[in-house]
């Protein structure tokens, strides 16, 4: 992977979070013009910095050198809480449609697998949703 694809795949994740190139400098703790110099290819990133791109940007490493094809993301929404009565959490369905349908499933990507995890006094419902590039 040359310098140019590394710069255009980052720019590409931060573009689709909506993130300013100034705010992803200050999330790394670098410069603004660190950041438009690696997306620009003119460098990559020292390697430290890789990993905390990934996190930013909501991807993983390998994503980010095109060694995989498919992003994957997992998203936990509390369903239910309480005394032991069933009822939904107090924003569950709001954050479930906005976050899936709105900002992913609109955009390409699919669930892949769904389960249920309980904690003492909630319950929650994982979701894993994967993309192709």
């Amino acid at each position: 992977m040359t310098a140019t694809e590394f710069g255009r795949k980052m720019a590409g994740l931060r573009n689709e979070k909506k993130m300013t190139q100034a705010e992803l400098a200050e999330m790394l703790g670098v410069s603004t013009q660190a950041v438009s110099k690696w997306e620009t290819g003119g460098g990559f990133p020292d390697v430290q910095t890789i990993p905390d791109i990934a996190r930013a940007l909501d991807t993983t490493t390998d994503y980010l050198f095109d060694r995989v094809r498919r992003q994957q993301k997992v998203f936990v929404f509390n369903v239910l809480e309480g005394d032991g009565m069933p009822s939904r959490g107090p924003n569950y369905r709001r954050k479930y449609e906005a976050v899936l349908n709105d900002d992913y499933l609109a955009k390409g990507w699919h669930v892949v697998d769904t389960k249920l995890s309980s904690e003492e006094e909630s319950t929650y419902m994982v979701v894993v949703l994967e993309r192709e590039d």
